[in-house]
């Protein structure tokens, strides 16, 4: 959650409290940063506004954030403006919504795998691998040689929608179709990038 805690009583900490309860009645998981703890090395005294921005930002970033619910009056707060602006980044493009709005919502419908799907694609994912072009390339040139046929990095991405099918038909579980899904944009993103390439 995000919301205005400089200068309010009590660092708006009821305000948090009750949009968490709302929101855990509701389903969701939730951080709550009125509730967080924070680390500082005994050296550095109080913890300063910019230590308290760090540690919410780095929340944003974990691969179980996966969308962002404002307070009233969030626009109005520095903190939660950085917030907004770090999860509206195209590595992370989380969904920014309302305490209520979130609560008058389904997880399930609100947290749809295709949201993951896009949010892991655009995000995380790249950042560990790098683009689907380069990593599935990489990929498809080690299949080529196994296999004696030129493979492409496209085909990957399709050849890793089979797997996570294969999967789901045999446990069905969210993350099976997260990743197919997840897949499939790779490929997508791939050929936005010029194409398939022929490794071999």
């Amino acid at each position: 959650m995000t919301g205005p805690m400089t200068g309010q009583p009590d660092k708006n900490r009821e305000e948090f409290n009750i949009g968490e309860e709302r929101l855990v009645r509701a389903g969701y998981p939730v951080y709550n940063p009125a509730r967080a703890d924070i680390q500082v090395p005994p050296c550095a005294g109080q913890p300063q506004w910019i230590d308290y921005i760090v540690r919410d930002i780095a929340v944003l970033g974990r691969e179980d954030c996966r969308g962002l619910a404002h307070l009233e009056g969030y626009k109005r707060s520095r903190g939660s403006r950085i917030e907004v602006a770090v999860g509206d980044l195209p590595q992370l493009r989380l969904p920014l919504r309302s305490v209520d709005h979130w609560a008058s919502l389904d997880p399930e419908e609100a947290l749809s795998p295709l949201l993951d799907a896009q949010r892991l694609v655009y995000g995380p994912r790249e950042h560990a691998y790098g683009h689907p072009a380069d990593d599935f390339g990489r990929t498809a040139q080690i299949w080529s040689a196994i296999l004696g046929y030129p493979i492409t990095a496209a085909q990957v991405g399709l050849c890793m929608v089979g797997v996570k099918l294969s999967r789901q038909v045999n446990r069905p579980k969210r993350d099976n179709l997260v990743d197919a899904a997840g897949y499939c944009a790779t490929v997508q993103r791939i050929e936005d990038r010029g194409g398939e390439v022929t490794f071999g």
